[in-house]
């Protein structure tokens, strides 16, 4: 990837404040001190508001939001700084910077949009006081701060994303302690006209409407004030706007000394000391201003200040936790010889542990303040889920339901007194799961915890190769990477819950995570599909523009299309839920679903879902969602769509890895380097272990239902049953081996037992091809001579086609075992595969293999010839009976005893036809390798789901094996 745009520097410099090495251990000392004083003075604001009740007003929450968001800027700055001036260096990231850039906009906008938001509040407050319970509602005050929250990001992203398409000079020394903006611009080698005029145009907007906003609302205040007859409350009415008046004066003060510094002085180390009057000192000045000028923060850090000791000790403790793991994870993303897989898990590690901490010492540290083990789970780091609490609880009926700041009674019981029509009366919600029994919980745990592994492992391997590889750091690879990472992200959103329910026997899932469940599973399915025509576009411009590739497909562009896709998938998302907020649900809570899926909670809701349901289906058909909402409009049973859900929530999340591996020159050259690194053979030991559980656990389950359930014995399922047997041994004759050698770390194996190996995989491979024609058979006579089924299909003649099957395989596999036995072999007998495949074993002898090679195709030829002309000739006639049936009931029926048998097929050939393609090809013996994978292991796992998800009498079997367990043992 290497367009025109692209940067010639991949870091930048901050020089900082001052470059004199004597000086900064002093400057190290201070602005740690700053930085401790501003989020301690900060956090200890946010905890009085909210451990004292009087505080649960509209005011003291922007306050708390104020002081979180001061929290946040400083966060971005110092630390950088800190870091540097400890290390010893002045390096940042190219992307470093321009998160930097992104993250100070966005939270010294939010800032400004903050300060104007409490203007607003004391002017309704003092000027309409009467209306003031009224129009400062919950609502309202959420509504202000969201959309502050997000006229800020859409600001910063913007800024943002025009610093991407500007190239830099080789020297890139920012003079200052953290990437302004400003700074920034001026190291560009580019034209700079669109992002002046860009800058100068948000700042007169964004600085300019809210503090228009502010003057007006202190005008207005200043006029209602004279006019109050009592000089008692002028002062009191002007005593509640000094606080915010000192903000004011400060932020914008040292914004404008700033700039009026920037246009008089031409010094870059003057405009960097005057910087931090905006960026440092304000942050560290607003819990004084407010705790030392505020009777009623007076009063509230008074009743906290006996349990201060506990509350400081694991403050600081938290403290250290988060800002040690965040040194660790900023020194190896700045150090390019930490950029190795063990720091790569390291810094994974440390991000885990900040969230572990923040899961806990915050939710410890409230209730030592508020005395309360009910209040509900804060998380001062996530401000949209923050922002998403306080909308889902201003709807509770209940006033005694904590909110993010309290229980804000007052407040609550306004709303419940406006808008009675849109109370909630329920607190969860009840998944059902796919199967109510509880004695079939256990296997469908294993099921889908192995499909989970499988999942992420596989999605993992695939985001390792492509960062591993420089040769894949093209743009389809980097689309491709993302979209691993989205099917990760989509599987944790859903399976993970499932799992937990299914171990602590709890169907329950809270309202706020149902609607985060809604939330996550529109964002990351819709970003899954965006990037898959993100991903059609990068090959039409691949192919149909070759020579302009490299330019249209640019660092820039690619960036963009997947942020686009992040955003538009993200608006949808959050446009679904706000719409989920405002219905009111019944009493009847279960959702027959094994996650929140929007259309099944739409269902529960009492509340008219006209609305929900247009935009469900139009923004569908705008983003080709659509397919299990087609099956639940065509079919009636919840359990049904729940279990079709699977097929796109769970399966292809699975197998894109499978997809993208075993047909891609590039990824398999990827992997096969991952591959001979000793470093990832657990990451192959867990995935393939993941695997064979599934496929074993899965078919065995099958077998068992057919065993137990009388209904089950027939022609049809007598064969199913030893498709399955035939799958578990096909797969434990190659898997168990290439795990041992991955677990003892050899590669060896007898020639004996390459010889078995050889045997048994031929004989249960046509054994496998053999049983899906006697399948396809059955259904050829159960259609088109129904009257005549079960004298043609009698028990003698199914045991007797097994049988023929089983020594026709035994047969062929033994002819080919025998011809191998008399070759010779050279003193290499190096198998590139992971078990001992016919071809591959030839390949090494020093005979001649001529009659070999002639047996091979020849016995090919015929078993798969005849199998695929027999299944072709079953099929042509099931379509042209069910076609002359009048009834399209019976042609549905008739149908749907196929499909499965239909998936199957075409999974076993289509994967057996891929890789014999790819061995003639291909010369790469590793491609074949890869390429047998799909016709030895992922069949064999996929074709218990395929059954079991799509046919209602092996669920009912499963449900009666269950019922009858405890007598059988």
């Amino acid at each position: 990837m290497d367009p025109r745009n692209q940067t010639d520097v991949s870091e930048f410099r901050l020089l900082g404040l001052t470059q004199d090495p004597e000086l900064q251990p002093l400057l190290f000392n201070l602005f740690l001190s700053i930085y401790v004083v501003t989020v301690l003075g900060n956090l200890l604001i946010i905890l009085a508001v909210i451990s004292d009740s009087h505080l649960h007003t509209p005011m003291y929450f922007f306050l708390s939001n104020l002081s979180f968001n001061d929290i946040c800027l400083s966060t971005t700055t110092i630390p950088k700084m800190l870091v540097n001036i400890q290390t010893q260096t002045q390096s940042i990231t190219y992307l470093g910077c321009l998160t930097q850039v992104c993250f100070v906009l966005t939270f010294v906008g939010l800032e400004n949009f903050l300060l104007a938001a409490m203007a607003y509040d004391r002017y309704v407050a003092i000027c309409h006081p009467l209306q003031y319970m009224v129009i400062m509602n919950p609502r309202v005050c959420v509504l202000l701060v969201l959309i502050s929250l997000l006229t800020s990001i859409g600001n910063a992203l913007l800024h943002s994303l025009m610093l991407l398409q500007l190239s830099f000079c080789t020297e890139p020394e920012i003079p200052h302690f953290f990437c302004e903006l400003g700074q920034v611009i001026k190291l560009t080698c580019s034209d700079i006209l669109i992002n002046n005029i860009l800058i100068y145009l948000a700042a007169g907007l964004f600085g300019g409407i809210p503090l228009s906003g502010i003057i007006f609302s202190y005008i207005q205040i200043v006029s209602s004030v004279l006019r109050m007859p009592s000089a008692r409350r002028k002062y009191k009415a002007f005593s509640t706007c000094g606080s915010h008046l000192s903000l004011v004066s400060l932020f914008y003060g040292t914004a404008f000394g700033v700039y009026i510094s920037s246009e008089v002085d031409d010094s870059p180390g003057k405009t960097a000391v005057a910087s931090v009057l905006y960026t440092v000192v304000p942050q560290m000045l607003n819990p004084f201003i407010y705790s030392l000028r505020n009777k009623d923060m007076h009063r509230a850090l008074r009743k906290v200040s006996g349990r201060l000791l506990l509350v400081y000790l694991f403050l600081s403790m938290y403290l250290v936790t988060i800002l040690g793991n965040l040194l660790i994870i900023l020194a190896v993303n700045s150090d390019s010889h930490l950029h190795t897989p063990m720091y790569f898990f390291l810094s994974n590690s440390s991000f885990i542990d900040i969230c572990v901490s923040t899961t806990t010492t915050p939710k410890m540290l409230v209730n030592i303040q508020t005395q309360s083990a009910s209040s509900l789970f804060i998380s001062i780091a996530d401000a949209l889920l923050h922002t998403l609490m306080v909308l889902q609880l201003s709807f509770c009926t209940d006033p005694a339901i904590a909110y993010v700041f309290g229980n804000w009674p007052r407040f609550s019981t306004t709303i419940n007194d406006m808008e009675p029509e849109n109370q909630t009366a329920i607190s969860e919600f009840l998944l059902l799961g796919l199967m109510e029994n509880p004695g079939i919980q256990p296997f469908l745990f294993c099921m889908f915890l192995s499909m989970y592994l499988v999942t992420v492992l596989g999605n993992l391997l695939i985001i390792l190769a492509i960062i591993s590889d420089s040769h894949l750091h093209t743009p389809m690879y980097f689309f491709l990477s993302n979209l691993s990472l989205a099917d990760i992200c989509l599987s944790t959103t859903t399976i993970p819950k499932m799992l937990v329910n299914i171990q602590t026997q709890s169907q329950s899932i809270t309202y706020m995570g149902c609607l985060a469940q809604v939330c996550f599973v529109f964002i990351f399915g819709g970003l899954e599909n965006s990037l898959l025509a993100v991903m059609a576009y990068d090959r039409y411009v691949a192919i149909c523009h070759p020579l302009r590739y490299l330019v249209i497909m640019n660092p820039f562009r690619c960036v963009l299309l997947v942020l686009v896709s992040l955003l538009s998938s993200t608006t949808d998302a959050l446009l679904h839920t706000l719409m989920l907020l405002r219905l009111s649900f019944c009493t009847d809570r279960e959702i027959p679903h094994f996650f929140c899926e929007l259309a099944q909670v739409l269902k529960v809701a009492c509340s008219n879902t006209l609305l929900n349901n247009i935009l469900l289906y139009s923004v569908s058909g705008l983003y080709g969602a659509f397919g299990v909402y087609i099956s639940s409009s065509v079919v009636d049973s919840p359990r049904k769509t729940a279990v079709a859900s699977v097929m796109y929530t769970v399966v292809p999340q699975m197998m894109n890895p499978f997809i993208y591996s075993l047909r891609n020159k590039d990824m398999k050259g990827a992997l096969r380097k991952l591959n001979d690194d000793p470093e990832l053979q657990p990451l192959l030991f867990n995935l393939f272990l993941s695997v064979y559980l599934t496929t074993v656990l899965g078919n065995l389950l099958i077998i068992l239902a057919v065993i137990s359930d009388s209904h089950l014995h027939t022609p049809m399922y007598f064969f199913l049953s030893n498709l399955a047997f035939t799958d578990i041994c096909l797969s434990t004759t190659t898997i168990p081996k290439m795990l041992v050698n991955i677990q003892t770390q050899t590669q060896s194996i007898t020639y004996l037992g390459c010889l078995t190996q050889v045997c048994f995989v031929l004989a249960f491979v046509a054994l496998e091809n053999f049983l899906l024609v006697a399948m396809a058979y059955d259904r050829y006579v159960a259609i088109c001579h129904p009257l005549s089924y079960t004298v043609i299909m009698n028990p003698r003649r199914c045991v007797l086609l097994l049988v023929i099957s089983l020594l026709i395989s035994a047969g062929d596999a033994l002819l080919h075992t025998l011809m191998l036995l008399r070759l010779s072999f050279c003193t290499d007998p190096e198998i590139p595969h992971f078990f001992c495949e016919l071809a591959q074993v030839f390949k090494l002898a020093c005979s001649d293999i001529l009659i070999n090679n002639i047996l091979i195709y020849l016995a090919a030829g015929l078993s798969a010839g005849i199998s695929a002309s027999g299944i072709i000739f079953s099929y042509t006639h099931i379509v042209s009976s069910v076609l002359r049936m009048p009834s399209a009931g019976r042609k549905y029926k008739a149908f749907s005893t196929c499909g499965s048998h239909l998936s199957v097929v075409f999974l076993f050939y289509g994967s057996g036809f891929g890789a014999y393609i790819s061995s003639v090809v291909s010369d790469s013996p590793r491609m074949t390798a890869l390429a047998s994978m799909m016709y030895v292991v992922v069949p064999q796992m996929v074709n218990p789901f395929i059954y079991s998800l799509r046919n209602r009498d092996v669920k009912k079997a499963l449900k009666t094996l269950i019922d009858r367990m405890p007598s059988l043992l």
